[in-house]
């Protein structure tokens, strides 16, 4: 983990050679408008996944300044990212470089997420009060004072805004107007976000109780008692809803039938409080993983059976002589990766981890300027977070694209070494037309495109192009069991690069 966290702060001098490269590039003609994550969990499901294929290494692209603790978990929406703070500021961010659209000052604290829909920005502070907002500049379109700390995530589903307090009320709130159209006492607080779908909204208290309350008038269609606290969201999938109980002794994981309220299965982590709210998470070949984070362990159940399909630990970090593991904050899923923020009660960097979703192998650590302080949103290749240390931050991994097409280099995307950019070589020289060959002996990576022949060996800094000896300014490498080769040179060999520093994307134009 060290050399990782070494490599991660080589990201600055990344910028600046590639900057030197060529100007910024224009934008794509017909490409897909940028992914959003408009609610807490990235719906009102709390699936917390991406139909992206993530990014293993991450690089930071921008940070914000506010001064003051970022605990309220950003959403991303229309090119903007809504962060909440402890100075009652909700700011609205260009997501593309981080500078101050509008500002809203609320009467509480703002430790949720916002929800954003049709043009308008719900937010829930601290101290009970739902505001209203217009999305395009932070105009007050209503206000409601509901009583009783709030820190839940208010939800969009079934027409309805449904904010769940403290005091154990859930509202119903029209959100058009800000009137009340139902309320529900449970009778003990609730700090977790409702889960909605299906006509109904699921809501925890902090005792281990689950509700389901029809959407239509807040009447409850099942109760269920769990063994543990809740206070991480539910999670719902196929008509399953998931439950993560935090308990020293009893936690675990606990699956109803969204309808009936019945067990479908239930999984202990004994001794491992979850710190993690469930995430869902599918794979390409049509599997659907649960997963669950705590204090330095990541899971995958099987969402089907509850079956433990894999377990990851992470590699603890020594602090005043003695081991210390990072708290894992809820997951992302996206195609085969898995992205986990993760922090420490002392002093040490946090990070965010990549995995590889089908066996739960570390595919990278990229080390994270400031202490995360929320779970992440993603959204369009960026990730993003709120810290304790009075910043906002978006992590992203570069991209490199050939033409229209992005280079898809599996998992293990351009990582870092002696300040210069390096790739899997195969994936890019197939991508450029190449014909590849490797000498395993010698080490040694052979592409011919047309009548160009390059040729690098792994540890050397002489190569040669069509014959003509070239220096390298970093040779090829090995790294995670993957032979890397550097961009810059190969692109410039074949073509011509130019880097967008904003974005962290480097576009190749062939000969």
């Amino acid at each position: 983990m060290t050399r990782f966290f070494r490599l991660g702060v080589m990201t600055m001098a990344l910028l600046v050679v590639l900057a030197a490269a060529g100007s910024r590039p224009a934008a794509v003609a017909g490409a897909a408008p940028p992914a959003e994550w408009p609610a807490y969990g990235q719906g009102p499901e709390h699936a917390g996944n991406t139909p992206d294929r993530l990014g293993s290494v991450l690089l930071q692209r921008w940070s914000a300044a506010f001064g003051v603790s970022v605990q309220g978990a950003p959403v991303v929406a229309g090119g903007t990212v809504f962060f909440g703070a402890d100075d009652r500021v909700l700011r609205a961010l260009a997501v593309d470089d981080g500078q101050v659209r509008w500002t809203f000052t609320a009467t509480g604290l703002l430790r949720s997420a916002p929800v954003v829909a049709d043009g308008q920005v719900w937010v829930t502070d601290f101290d009970g009060r739902t505001y209203a907002l217009r999305a395009a500049d932070g105009l007050l379109l209503w206000d409601v004072a509901l009583g009783g700390r709030t820190g839940a995530s208010p939800v969009i589903a079934d027409g309805n805004l449904y904010v769940a307090t403290a005091l154990g009320t859930v509202y119903a709130i029209e959100p058009e107007t800000g009137a009340v159209r139902w309320k529900v006492e449970v009778g003990l607080p609730i700090w977790s976000s409702p889960a909605a779908g299906g006509g109904r909204v699921y809501v925890e208290d902090y005792a281990g109780g689950v509700h389901a309350l029809e959407s239509s008038d807040g009447h409850q269609a099942w109760a269920y008692q769990t063994d543990g606290e809740l206070r991480m969201s539910p999670a719902l999938c196929g008509g399953k809803l998931i439950v993560a109980s935090s308990s020293y002794d009893r936690g675990g994981l606990v699956a109803l039938d969204a309808r009936a309220g019945t067990v479908l299965w239930t999984r202990s982590i004994s001794g491992n409080n979850l710190w993690s709210a469930p995430t869902i998470a599918p794979l390409p070949d049509g599997r659907v993983f649960v997963l669950a984070g705590n204090l330095g362990w990541l899971y995958a159940f099987n969402l089907e059976t509850g079956g433990l399909v894999w377990n990851t630990h992470m590699i603890p970090q020594k602090f005043g002589g003695r081991a210390k593991y990072p708290t894992m904050m809820t997951p992302v899923a996206g195609g085969d990766h898995v992205y986990v923020g993760a922090y420490y009660a002392v002093d040490l960097p946090s990070a965010i981890y990549s995995f590889n979703l089908e066996d739960g192998r570390l595919l990278w650590t990229s080390p994270a300027a400031g202490k995360i302080a929320t779970p992440p949103a993603y959204a369009d290749g960026t990730v993003y977070f709120g810290s304790y240390d009075g910043r906002a931050y978006a992590y992203s991994p570069v991209r490199v694209f050939i033409g229209e097409q992005e280079v898809d280099f599996g998992d293990l995307s351009p990582v870092i070494q002696a300040n210069r950019s390096l790739v899997p070589f195969r994936a890019l020289f197939e991508a450029v037309g190449a014909t590849v060959a490797w000498d395993q002996a010698a080490q040694r990576v052979m592409a011919k495109r047309g009548e160009h022949i390059i040729e690098m060996t792994v540890g050397q800094t002489s190569a040669t192009v069509d014959g003509r000896s070239v220096i390298l300014e970093v040779p090829p490498a090995v790294v995670n069991q993957r032979t890397l080769v550097p961009l810059r040179f190969v692109a410039e060999a074949l073509g011509e690069l130019k880097w967008d520093q904003t974005h962290l994307r480097v576009d190749i134009t062939l000969r």
